[in-house]
């Protein structure tokens, strides 16, 4: 930071570690204890989980202050020879440390990373800032100084830190007089798939932004008459192993022996994080191009699980629509429609269209019911703007989920 200008040297993060993750340790802790005596699993039952779930979290912010807690989860189960059974013990602080020792341990490999990648010394560093409710564990705060060798600074509440920045900066773009700057940098390499399935990069790691580089490739094969631009994020070498962001076509090539046709890709990073790539044939300025307006986590498994979660939300959404096409089959209950055709005729059927016939010997129906349904029928009921409508919250949750890790 100099002068209102603030600059990001380099940026990291374990998208897959939080505080749940020790809240888990505690919620086995106590689960596996009760599971080898009574030969129930806690975890398996919702209620009982959930209780876990608040007696753990609830004792791991205590211990923060305390050296002992008592956990009593009265009535947790029951079973019929035993009836209820309820759930007492405590736990130390030391314990819950050495439970959570290897989770500390990776905190600190993402700090030496970090820094390492930004070539800085632990001991060239100003104030330590600890950002998140876990930071005030005090096995946390030890390994922070022992690993900088200072005590980190608490002027920001860690709660808080984050809204804070987001604030700031949220301050910094909407006035264009602010004498505040943010110099940010990419959280992961970018680049192409190339011959063989591997990973070229352009954009290195930790590249400020905005910024723009370019690579000339070549084609592979004689007389290629296309080439495929298939645009990655990550820090693997195979390609597949790296995260998608976008794929197009660069069409038109002149006939040319193998390496005779020089294809120029441009990346164009601008200080909103929006990326532009475009591919260009050197000889004959053909160009195609693409545009990814959000880069993914910043952990390649963090993705993978976004890539899940979606996946949930696809599966859900097919039930319902498929629940709704269903339902929409069958005819409405109504008081008015509960009259027959006649005595040897069956009750009315709904076609696939979504009108009512009915299929006994009669030619043609008088009933009441049949006429009311026929004035309400719809060819598909309204269900399907409100599963968009939910399909769309659920995106936007799992992408915030992602987003908050």
């Amino acid at each position: 930071m100099f002068k209102g200008v603030f600059e990001v040297e380099a940026t990291g993060g374990d998208s897959l570690l939080g505080g749940e993750d020790f809240d888990a340790r505690i919620i086995d802790w106590l689960a596996e204890p009760f599971l080898q005596k009574h030969g129930i699993d806690l975890r398996k039952d919702k209620m009982s989980l959930q209780r876990l779930r608040d007696a753990a979290e609830k004792a791991k912010c205590e211990l923060s202050a305390l050296k002992n807690v008592e956990i009593n989860l009265p009535f947790i189960s029951a079973t019929q020879k035993s009836g209820p059974l309820h759930l007492q013990t405590s736990l130390t602080r030391e314990l819950l440390e050495t439970m959570t020792e290897d989770l500390v341990g990776r905190c600190l490999k993402v700090c030496e990373r970090v820094m390492l990648e930004a070539k800085v010394h632990p001991g060239a560093l100003g104030d330590v800032l600890l950002v998140g409710g876990q930071t005030r564990m005090p096995k946390i705060q030890a390994a922070v100084k022992n690993l900088f060798g200072r005590d980190p600074s608490k002027t920001v509440n860690p709660d808080e830190a984050v809204a804070l920045g987001a604030a700031i900066q949220g301050s910094m773009l909407l006035h264009d007089e602010s004498e505040m700057l943010l110099l940010d940098v990419t959280p992961h390499s970018l680049g192409i798939a190339i011959a063989g399935g591997f990973f070229q990069r352009i954009i290195p790691k930790n590249t400020t932004v905005p910024t723009s580089a370019h690579h000339v490739f070549t084609t592979v094969k004689d007389d290629q008459p296309s080439a495929k631009i298939t645009v990655l994020q990550g820090e693997a070498e195979l390609a597949a192993d790296n995260e998608l962001l976008g794929e197009f076509m660069l069409t038109g090539l002149r006939a040319a022996p193998r390496g005779g046709v020089d294809i120029d890709v441009i990346f164009d990073i601008s200080a909103d994080g929006i990326v532009s790539v475009s591919a260009v044939d050197v000889q004959t300025g053909v160009r195609q191009s693409i545009t990814v307006t959000r880069l993914v986590g910043l952990d390649r498994g963090g993705d993978q699980q976004g890539r899940a979660g979606q996946r949930r939300v696809d599966a859900w959404v097919r039930r319902r629509t498929r629940t709704s096409r269903s339902a929409s089959s069958r005819p409405r209950s109504s008081s008015r429609s509960s009259s027959s055709c006649g005595p040897s005729s069956p009750a009315p059927r709904r076609t696939a269209w979504g009108r009512s016939r009915c299929s006994g010997r009669r030619r043609r129906c008088r009933s009441r019911g049949c006429r009311w349904r026929r004035r309400r029928a719809r060819p598909w009921p309204a269900p399907f703007d409100r599963l968009e409508r939910m399909l769309g919250a659920l995106r936007g949750a799992v992408e915030r989920g992602l987003g908050g890790k």
